[in-house]
């Protein structure tokens, strides 16, 4: 096996794992400033469901409420009202607290599902759009588990691939 040495120094005594020294976080504001540089890549944000429509489904719970009310209110008139008084300007306005809620009901419902069938579109590709660059994060993470620091010269370099140093900063290079 070879002995891991740097590039530029030629030297192995101040040479560290960067997850080691990512790891370590020691107390030396110089030491905290480099594992930031040399910090793991940072995953990608995992799409959350939305949940669309669900106001147009309160809307319908609602009126849906409100029409079944009125329906009851209505029954509850007109079988303590004699048949002879019941009359159709006396009817109207009961059928427009039960016609005009259910017709918002009926509506609000359908523009709720419309919705939820157009985000769950969305939402397929941005799980496939997440599934991608998850795999690219992984490789990126192998990458990153083989890198070694030279804490003299500020350099970072792939295990077995010394061409490819890079100072600290340009980590993201090496990935």
């Amino acid at each position: 096996m070879d002995v891991l040495i740097c590039p530029k120094c030629g030297r192995n005594d101040l040479l560290q794992k960067v997850s080691a020294v990512v790891a370590s976080g020691t107390a030396s504001l110089a030491s905290t400033d480099l594992a930031a540089r040399l910090a793991r890549p940072a995953p990608p944000t995992e799409p959350v469901p939305e949940q669309s429509g669900s106001g147009w489904i309160a809307v319908a719970w609602l009126s849906g409420i409100f029409a079944v009310s009125s329906f009851g209110l209505f029954i509850f008139a007109a079988s303590h009202t004699p048949a002879d008084q019941v009359t159709a300007s006396g009817v109207a306005p009961f059928a427009l607290c039960i016609g005009i809620p259910t017709a918002i009901t009926i509506a609000a419902l359908s523009l709720a599902a419309k919705k939820r069938t157009r985000v769950a579109g969305v939402n397929d590709e941005a799980v496939g759009r997440w599934k991608t660059e998850r795999e690219a994060w992984m490789k990126k993470c192998a990458i990153w588990d083989t890198l070694y620091v030279c804490l003299r010269d500020d350099l970072v370099f792939p295990e077995g691939d010394r061409q490819r140093a890079v100072a600290s900063s340009n980590l993201r290079q090496l990935l």
